[in-house]
């Protein structure tokens, strides 16, 4: 199975919105466009439509149509500041960071042979470093036959993980909060 994640927000930059995403055969997007397009004509022929964009009533439906299975994680800001102070003595402290709140997205969702779409929304080289990390995770945990890859925007699952991610920052969706203590375990792992 093909799963996407993306995030909202950038780490330490407040609050990050972690999502997955199981890609699924879906017009959901296609019937997203149609249905911004009686609204504004413009934001309808973007390339990508982001959640950002969409108002309170668009961002219900494609909640509520969404046919795949995923789920959205939130970093608080309070959280993160509580884990610089921990960490900030730790070589690479935030993205060791990002790849843990990966590896916690990814840990009920995924088995043994599926692959993992993130979006490249880094560097190349933090993104080098984000994938090594979150190997390191996967490793220790016992995921093995799990394939993590970098993804960009232009695979669709990834465009589902960042309205999910960005409907989560909107409020348009439950997220389950990521606790200091489930980070602090994984950092052991990398240190």
């Amino acid at each position: 199975m093909l799963f996407g994640i993306d995030t909202s927000g950038k780490i330490g930059q407040g609050g990050l919105y972690i999502s997955i995403v199981e890609n699924r055969q879906t017009s959901i997007l296609n019937d997203l466009r149609k249905k911004v397009e009686k609204r504004h004509m413009a934001l309808a022929s973007r390339r990508r439509i982001k959640a950002s964009n969409l108002n309170s009533a668009e961002l219900n439906w494609f909640i509520e149509n969404f046919g795949s299975k995923y789920s959205c994680s939130y970093l608080s800001i309070g959280t993160f500041s509580f884990l610089r102070n921990k960490f900030m003595r730790v070589k690479n402290w935030q993205f060791k960071i990002l790849a843990c709140t990966f590896y916690l997205a990814m840990k009920k969702h995924v088995k043994d042979g599926d692959v993992v779409l993130i979006d490249r929304d880094y560097s190349e080289d933090v993104m080098k470093l984000l994938m090594k990390y979150l190997h390191l995770i996967m490793d220790y945990s016992g995921k093995l036959n799990v394939t993590a890859e970098t993804g960009t925007s232009f695979n669709e699952v990834i465009v589902l993980a960042d309205m999910i991610a960005g409907c989560g920052k909107r409020g348009a969706l439950k997220c389950a909060e990521i606790k200091p203590e489930e980070i602090s375990y994984l950092m052991r792992i990398l240190n």
